[in-house]
């Protein structure tokens, strides 16, 4: 509850209205949870990466999934892991707050 309190009174402090404010703080916990959550299922430390890309790969049925499967084929060539996606993708939402936030 200290860190939900925490986080509701820095966005607040920032400036943020009380309905952007529900709307942020909503914002970057999904982004923070759903990480959390999708972390343990695809794990993409650089150790596991091509042990998990390899063992979807093997899962999917030859044929279906093209498009998933050429993502994969393409994370696998450029080293598995963790390319910073968790990183751009909350820079790109906290810049989208800030946008909105700064307007009149």
């Amino acid at each position: 509850m200290r860190y939900l309190d925490g986080a509701l009174r820095t966005l607040r402090g920032a400036g943020f209205p009380p309905d952007l404010l529900d709307l942020a703080f909503h914002t970057v916990e999904n982004r923070i949870v759903g990480h959390a959550l999708q972390e343990p299922a695809f794990p993409l430390a650089p150790d596991r990466a091509e042990e998990t890309g390899e063992r979807i790969l093997r899962s999917l049925p030859p044929g279906d999934h093209p498009d998933l499967a050429a993502h994969i084929r393409h994370r696998l060539r450029q080293g598995g892991g963790d390319d910073g996606g968790f990183e751009f993708g909350l820079h790109l939402t906290l810049d989208g707050l800030e946008r909105r936030r700064a307007r009149p």
